[in-house]
């Protein structure tokens, strides 16, 4: 009929004293294709596309309703309010916001929230779920990128497997194989300029006070990215400060210097509401330039691996890859290990999506990973 739910449960064996299981929950949303052979006049397949349940619930209903203070907090009442869906916050936000939830989906309300809420730095908050649990994680990008996310595992590129088939070791050292890997390392600086990577300007009008400020914003000398990742990578794929553009009347600038490459321009309302903006601009005013950075860089390289399946490897997850250069087997020998390694691709990454696949008893994943910045 259509309005068919699944219960999926999944066991593996994690390769030391005990089999790890997940159940999931699904409620059917369409059945796309239908196949009969006359080679098996008695089998027919059917492909099924099913969806969380929250997903399902969120399109068939609409909220209105006014909204105060952290956008967070908001989105996790209309999660568990309206979706009776529970969330994990691993994130602070510091940004508040007084406005009106127009007609709309609870999860688009949600995304319109999400966009308006970020941590100390100026990172945005992301929602996503994982495969193991059924709660909603909300998480920064920065707080993904920080040091208190532990990295799940570091994966290598393996040519060989050097262990016996059926032991312990040779299971932990196909765990940590890369099967496959495709990359797009385009190296775009002028599209991440242009959309604010490396510098912006913000202009300000306030209807309350008519008055009107200019901020421009420059990721080097910003005192809340100073010490990140992005700021101090050595990497191929990091900012060379040393080349330089320019006309001549303006003279040569490097990359970072040109903020009117992406300009946003904001009115916002500062008056009343004890403190607490009550336009839906407000909390983009101190806050746009940074997240414009994170946004910009977030997926300037990323890669698709193919690895063996494991249940903890999900969105937000912190990783690292080994890649080698290609060079010479012969060669291989007379390199040192950090020699050998390709550093530019090889390091930490960010887990942004997963497609898990169960194939004839054999359990892959397929994910894509964003370079840490």
């Amino acid at each position: 009929s259509g309005q068919e739910t699944i219960d999926l449960e999944i066991e593996r064996d994690n390769g030391i004293d005990r089999d790890q299981r997940v159940k999931l929950k699904f409620s059917v949303k369409e059945y796309p294709n239908y196949q009969k052979l006359a080679s098996s006049p008695n089998i027919q397949e059917y492909s099924v596309i099913a969806i969380s349940q929250f997903a399902y619930s969120s399109n068939l209903n609409r909220i209105c309703r006014s909204v105060k203070g952290n956008p967070i907090a908001n989105v996790q009442k209309i999660f568990s309010d309206d979706l009776n869906t529970q969330t994990e916050v691993k994130t602070t936000c510091v940004s508040s916001f007084d406005g009106v939830i127009t007609i709309q989906s609870p999860l688009k309300a949600v995304e319109w929230l999400r966009g308006k809420s970020f941590d100390a730095s100026g990172s945005p908050n992301f929602t996503y779920s994982i495969l193991t649990s059924d709660r909603v994680q909300i998480q920064s990008l920065g707080d993904m990128w920080s040091n208190k996310n532990t990295r799940l595992r570091k994966y290598k590129y393996l040519q060989f497997i050097k262990n016996p088939t059926g032991t312990r070791e040779f299971y932990h050292e196909n765990a940590i194989r890369i099967l496959d890997m495709k990359s797009n390392i385009s190296l775009d600086k002028l599209k991440q300029a242009i959309r604010g990577g490396f510098a912006s300007t913000t202009r300000i009008v306030d209807v309350t006070n008519k008055t009107y400020v200019e901020r421009v914003f420059d990721f080097t000398r910003d005192p809340l990215l100073t010490n990140t990742k992005l700021n101090k990578d050595k990497s191929p794929f990091s900012l060379n400060p040393q080349l330089s553009f320019g006309l001549l009347s303006s003279g040569l600038k490097s990359i970072n210097q040109f903020g009117g490459a992406s300009v946003s321009t904001l009115a916002t309302n500062t008056a009343g509401n004890d403190g607490n903006p009550n336009s839906s601009t407000g909390p983009m005013a101190e806050n746009i330039a940074r997240a414009k950075s994170f946004y910009a860089n977030m997926d300037a390289v990323s890669h698709m691996i193919v690895v063996y399946g494991d249940f903890n490897l999900n969105p937000g997850r912190k990783i690292g890859i080994e890649i080698p250069k290609a060079v010479n087997a012969e060669e291989y020998e007379k390199l040192g290990r950090d020699e050998i390694l390709d550093k530019s691709l090889s390091g930490d990454y960010i887990v942004a999506t997963v497609a898990h696949s169960f194939v004839d008893g054999i359990y892959t994943a397929k994910a894509q990973i964003i370079k840490e910045a």
